[in-house]
């Protein structure tokens, strides 16, 4: 618990230096923080009562955003209850009661993969997953049904990001499972999961270029495919280098092996290992 409390205000210090950068983006790092906080209690709970959890917590997640304008609104002003509303996740492309959601959605299909399905059965999940998200956040819109957006915070936004992430673990997991470990395939599986040990790394790179590009041309707008490029070569080609430098370097369970961000974080943690501190992944195995 301890190391997660350490961690947690790690990244939520992070997001908070961040969030002072010219980049015309929301950063994510605070509501990560405080939902890493929030994770370190549902991986301790069982499966069951996840499972029943997920409930009110969707409800939560999808309704919150419809009351919080009229909170605003409302009169007299309720400068509190509209806080606690927005804090709890009615406000904001981040929203906390979503990112909860999708962390015991998460917690509960890790324990069902961790059980060993079948590739043949992860698959169609897989398949039915990506049917739900386009049901829910495409053909609306193509249909002309009801309009969905990016972060709208609606129910059919909110269920197709969820159905959405399941469908590309599910297609993940199907895949590693299938694709043998060895040779070129098992080389290129391991390349491709370098940048995820180093994505603290990475996304501070790339609001740092997003920085500087604000300051450069005076605050003009960065969404462009110029920028796009550049961003995901930081963000695949940086990992990638890093991990051969340290690789040749530094011993093998050096701090600094997956990012010079995760290795100040780690040397902070250590010193905290084996104070009753279970894995981060203890709770996956409860029944």
């Amino acid at each position: 618990m301890l190391v997660t409390a350490v961690r947690a205000v790690c990244v939520i210090a992070l997001g908070m230096l961040l969030a002072l950068s010219r980049a015309q983006v929301v950063i994510v790092l605070v509501p990560l923080g405080v939902l890493m906080l929030v994770s370190e209690a549902l991986v301790r709970t069982r499966t069951a009562w996840l499972g029943a959890l997920a409930v009110p917590v969707a409800a939560l997640a999808m309704t919150l955003p419809l009351v919080m304008p009229g909170l605003r609104t409302a009169e007299p002003p309720r400068p509190l209850l509209t806080q606690l509303v927005a804090l709890m996740g009615g406000a904001g492309p981040y929203r906390l009661s979503a990112f909860t959601l999708y962390a015991i959605a998460g917690i509960l299909l890790v324990r069902w993969l961790r059980g060993r399905p079948s590739p043949a059965l992860t698959g169609l999940a897989g398949v039915g997953a990506a049917a739900v998200m386009g049901g829910l956040l495409i053909a609306p819109n193509l249909l002309g049904l009801w309009e969905v957006h990016a972060y709208d915070g609606t129910w059919s936004e909110t269920l197709g990001d969820l159905a959405g992430a399941t469908a590309v673990v599910l297609a993940c997991w199907t895949a590693t499972t299938l694709l043998p470990r060895t040779g070129g395939v098992g080389t290129a599986l391991r390349v491709l999961a370098t940048p995820g040990a180093t994505a603290l790394t990475a996304y501070c790179l790339q609001i740092l270029v997003l920085h500087v590009h604000g300051i450069v041309t005076g605050g003009a707008r960065d969404d462009s495919w110029g920028m796009l490029a550049l961003l995901l070569v930081i963000g695949l080609g940086v990992p990638i280098v890093w991990a051969e430098i340290t690789r040749r370097v530094t011993a093998p369970r050096s701090p600094w092996r997956r990012g010079p961000v995760e290795g100040v974080i780690e040397l902070l943690v250590r010193p905290l290992r084996g104070r009753g501190n279970p894995p981060a992944a203890s709770g996956v195995h409860l029944p």
